[in-house]
């Protein structure tokens, strides 16, 4: 997961093919994971994309436990900080 996310934000073309699946990846995970699959997909999110995976991944907070919710809030501030 972590190596596709690099390879999408090092090119526009790498993003093109590689950021649907990374998006389609976090909306099929297990709610367990998704914080470690987030912040590996980090490094792929810009300013043009950040509008899709915001509502993502706070579409899926409401069902993780406090602390799991805690980590992804520090994923949104990082991304809304881009």
């Amino acid at each position: 997961m972590r190596v596709l996310a690099t390879l999408s934000g090092q090119d526009p073309l790498y993003e093109a093919r590689i950021f649907p699946f990374l998006l389609s990846f976090l909306r099929r995970c297990p709610p367990k994971d998704l914080p470690r699959h987030a912040e590996s997909c980090l490094t792929a999110v810009n300013r043009d994309n950040r509008a899709a995976v915001q509502p993502l991944i706070e579409a899926r907070a409401g069902v993780l436990k406090p602390a799991q919710a805690k980590r992804l809030k520090a994923i949104l501030r990082r991304i809304e900080s881009l």
